[in-house]
């Protein structure tokens, strides 16, 4: 993805070429929580900037990977000066996580209930993006 303030939008952009898979509400959530992951990764972190996206039918994963060395923390106060983003994924999100050994932020969401009979098996899509500009 872009190293740019277009990063947000780009992400986004990748997460509605899944909304078939995720529905209306999960996109919107997704859209949301990619986003400000993917600022976090432009204001603080370095290096290319990824997204990972993995689906299954009752779970999709997403990843928000820069080449940084943060740990990024859930603010115990936000305010003016920033601090929402994780409280936001921390209120949305199904589970979420932080990997320190570089910087990745993780998080999952339920994916909607598909009908008893609808022929649909598990399938793992993997969608990466990483450009550096």
């Amino acid at each position: 993805m872009p190293r740019s303030p277009r990063v947000s939008a780009a992400a986004r952009d990748a997460v509605r070429q899944r909304a078939d898979e995720l529905g209306p509400e999960r996109t919107a959530d997704a859209c949301l929580l990619v986003s400000e992951l993917a600022t976090n990764a432009f204001v603080h972190g370095r290096g290319v900037i990824r997204l990972s996206i993995a689906m299954q039918a009752a779970l999709a994963h997403f990843a928000v990977h820069d080449d940084g060395d943060g740990t990024p923390r859930l603010a115990a106060h936000p305010g003016e000066q920033g601090g929402w983003g994780l409280q936001i994924v921390d209120r949305v999100a199904a589970r979420w996580g932080i990997q320190t050994d570089s910087t990745l932020v993780w998080f999952e969401l339920h994916a909607p209930t598909r009908p008893a009979d609808a022929d649909v098996e598990d399938r793992a899509v993997i969608a990466t993006a990483s450009r550096a500009d």
